[in-house]
């Protein structure tokens, strides 16, 4: 066995005997007399999630659940790997003491902020806490149980918790979504009117660092509210926040644009799909815009011309030409530079070429 500290024990529907212990899960094999044990693995993500179990259950469809100090976890047993679920998908806490199944096949978590009740189908938290009327926020391991009539029953340090599950009222109310603030590099900006009135933001290209701040009009419990964003023209998917992360950041975008859209969810997990939204316009620098370009390549015309068309010049008026373009060309050349390459190698080369010919030419003129 992998931990001689047991902290579960669970003998499921096949006749399989499983121990939970502080050091991983143990399958005890009755004939061998022997354990095969699984344990967390950091370089494999479909390896437990951590090796303290605190909970083992088998809901009514045969998935075989693990509560640990560290996530929520799915055990595949036909293939032995594991499925996590953390605060980042919506717990209100790693630490799962209990897990309970109501009628309608939802898990009840216990965890050190509250209950939290998992549709495994949807993948969705729904979670409760002192806020929703709970005596306490903390529970203890392994204290839960299902009564006859459905009712679960929770036992922690603020006494026991017990309910109907079909009995709690579900919030079924969308909340309004809003966009709060805009910050560039950390700072919050103050715009001549308020930002819901504002349909687009213009930006340098330099002003690339920015995030928004999201607002759930509904305050049943808005610790519990959830968000989720993406930034069409960059993002390939929505971005789920989860419970209290009410901002998105965004570093370093191209010059462009996109649109910031933004939705989300009340206590209950109902979502406004509809959400919020900004047009954001990422100027390009001065270089990269189309005049600029076309200044450029007019330019980069008339010096050709002027150095393979021109007229014979008095010797004063040449020099003071020569000069002037030989110069002016190094400066074209310089500024454009990075531009140039990302447009086209062979223009670039080009350029270069053109530029040594001015200087190979220009002392010729002058000697002359």
């Amino acid at each position: 066995m992998s931990n001689n500290e047991v902290t579960a024990i669970l003998e499921d529907g096949a006749g399989q005997f499983w121990v939970g212990t502080r050091g991983g899960l143990n399958l005890f094999d009755r004939q061998d007399k022997r354990f095969l044990c699984f344990r967390k693995d950091q370089k494999d993500p479909a390896s437990l999630s951590d090796d303290r179990i605190l909970s083992l259950f088998e809901d009514s469809a045969e998935r075989f659940w693990i509560g640990t100090n560290i996530g929520f976890n799915l055990f595949e047993r036909q293939t032995g790997k594991f499925t996590r679920y953390t605060v980042e998908d919506g717990l209100p806490h790693n630490w799962i003491g209990g897990i309970l199944e109501d009628k309608e096949g939802n898990l009840w978590l216990s965890t050190q902020k509250g209950l939290s009740k998992f549709n495994p189908e949807n993948e969705q938290f729904l979670n409760y806490d002192a806020h929703n009327g709970l005596p306490g926020d903390k529970f203890f391991p392994g204290a839960c149980l299902k009564g006859q009539n459905g009712t679960l029953y929770f036992g922690g340090p603020h006494g026991l918790t017990y309910f109907q599950p079909q009995e709690i009222k579900v919030n079924l109310i969308k909340p309004p979504i809003y966009i709060s603030a805009f910050k560039k590099f950390g700072q919050r900006v103050n715009f001549s009117k308020p930002i819901t009135e504002i349909d687009e933001i213009t930006l340098d290209y330099d002003e690339n660092v920015f995030s928004f701040e999201m607002v759930a009009m509904d305050f049943t419990n808005p610790d519990n509210n959830q968000f989720a964003y993406m930034l069409e023209g960059y993002d390939q998917d929505w971005i789920y926040n989860g419970p209290r992360r009410t901002t998105s950041n965004y570093e370093n975008l191209s010059p462009g644009r996109y649109v910031f859209r933004s939705r989300g969810a009340n206590c209950e997990g109902v979502w406004n799909e509809q959400g919020a939204t900004m047009k954001i316009h990422i100027k390009p620098p001065l270089w990269r815009t189309w005049w600029a370009i076309a200044v450029l390549a007019l330019n980069f015309n008339t010096l050709m011309k002027r150095l393979v068309l021109g007229k014979p010049w008095s010797s004063r008026r040449m020099k003071a030409v020569r000069f002037h373009l030989i110069n002016r060309a190094g400066r074209i050349i310089e500024q454009s530079r990075a531009f140039l390459i990302r447009v086209s190698r062979s223009f670039l080369d080009l350029i270069i070429t053109a530029r040594m010919k001015i200087l190979e030419i220009g002392p010729a003129y002058f000697a002359a």
